[in-house]
């Protein structure tokens, strides 16, 4: 059986560190337990939502200081724009995988594409 190849992609965003992380406070619960249970596997009936909402946060700032702070050193990530017209630019990372995460960014680049903390768009700071 062959490898397959995955690939992921977030919003870069033109906003600090700082300002990120004041995001990730204001993501509603909900959303952070959806998260939990679609990226980190962890039931959704769970005895304390507070814990686990808490544990998401967590995962996101890390991802922040991971990928935002640190991407310039990073050689398993690219910043790429995909569209003249558009003048977004996204944190891209990925390759072949026989099962588990292709690269040491994927899985971080992953919470910050799907807790959308990079997205400019979707926030007013």
């Amino acid at each position: 059986m062959g490898a397959d190849f995955l690939i992921t992609a977030a919003p870069e965003s033109q906003q600090s560190a700082s300002v990120l992380t004041g995001r990730v406070d204001r993501i509603p619960v909900d959303d952070l337990l959806y998260l939990n249970q679609e990226l980190f596997g962890n039931e959704d009936d769970v005895e304390d939502p507070a814990a686990l909402a808490e544990y998401s946060r967590q995962r996101i700032r890390s991802a922040i200081v991971e990928i935002v702070v640190r991407a310039k050193d990073r050689r398993d990530l690219a910043v790429v724009k995909f569209d003249q017209d558009d003048a977004r630019r996204y944190y891209v990372t990925g390759g072949p995988s026989y099962g588990e995460s292709p690269t040491d960014a994927f899985d971080y680049v992953q919470v910050l594409e799907w807790s959308g903390v990079t997205d400019d768009k979707r926030w007013v700071d």
